[in-house]
């Protein structure tokens, strides 16, 4: 099984919100920002300040994250097809420990 994991508090998540693209960061914020761009266009907010906002972000951003590496990897996707292994995203709420586990995908 392979879990993609966001987490509550990001630093990265944090970082794309507040544009930082300083030093080694950019690599990640980079892709974080597609994630801010579909929750503002999914929820009409541009509010990235606001927590729930920010966690909603974070979780798009485990989504998106699962699809590029399953994308990016022929391997992968065969061991998906074949159901050798299986793939999640999932959000880690730091705070309560509290883990919210997305749909198991074989493909």
């Amino acid at each position: 099984l392979i879990v993609i994991a966001g987490h509550s508090g990001c630093g990265a998540v944090g970082a794309a919100c507040a544009n930082l693209e300083e030093g080694k960061i950019s690599s990640i914020t980079q892709k974080i920002k597609r994630s801010i761009e579909q929750v503002k266009h999914e929820t009409g907010s541009a509010d990235i300040g606001d927590p729930v906002t920010r966690e909603k972000i974070t979780k798009c951003n485990a989504d998106n994250s699962l699809r590029e590496v399953v994308t990016e990897s022929i391997f992968l996707q065969q061991q998906l097809q074949s159901k050798a292994v299986g793939i999640m995203a999932c959000y880690y709420n730091t705070s309560s420990g509290a883990v919210e586990f997305g749909q198991l995908q074989y493909h």
